[in-house]
């Protein structure tokens, strides 16, 4: 399917480190990329890794429509750059998008029960904002920085206010 010459051409272009294998060539969406014209043009390199030393692929470039049974190749590591085969695993769309869940990333991070710090997202504890579930405590402390930071220009505003409510007060007895 690959010949030798893209083989090593496409192992050139990698650099391993002591976890991730990083493609040195080029890139597009964050994904690395190598074309190959005999086999369709641009291929995602992680793709053409792990055909290359596990195989199993019946197509190694797919047809960018979407299809919930397309094999996929995902990485454990979620570096979209990284060849390392130990990094890469198959699956479908849905493994991926459970995969992106269960590490909170992405829109998926929606549904995650705890916030970046830690707190948990219970329905007591969460205040929604459009789409978005953001954590009451995290909320609380963020406002409070905001205040602190600008509290002289905020009192400043209160106060003229409440000078024009007291004249607007005034004019009309």
């Amino acid at each position: 399917m690959i010949s030798k010459k893209h083989i090593e051409r496409f192992w050139s272009r990698v650099t391993k480190t002591e976890t991730c294998w990083i493609w040195n060539g080029g890139s597009r969406g964050g994904y690395g990329y190598m074309c190959i014209q005999s086999l369709g043009g641009k291929i995602a390199t992680h793709r053409i890794a792990y055909q290359i030393t596990k195989g199993g692929l019946k197509k190694l470039k797919y047809n960018t429509k979407f299809n919930a049974e397309r094999i996929l190749v995902l990485h454990k590591c979620d570096n979209r750059i990284c060849v390392n085969p130990d990094h890469l695993f198959l699956g479908t769309a849905k493994d991926n998008s459970l995969d992106m869940a269960a590490k909170g990333r992405g829109t998926a991070g929606r549904y995650t029960k705890h916030c970046p710090k830690g707190h948990e997202k219970t329905d007591s504890n969460i205040i929604y904002k459009g789409t978005n579930r953001i954590c009451r405590a995290c909320s609380l402390v963020s406002g409070r920085s905001f205040y602190n930071r600008n509290k002289d220009k905020i009192n400043a505003r209160r106060k003229v206010k409440r000078d024009l409510d007291k004249e607007i007060k005034d004019e009309r007895k």
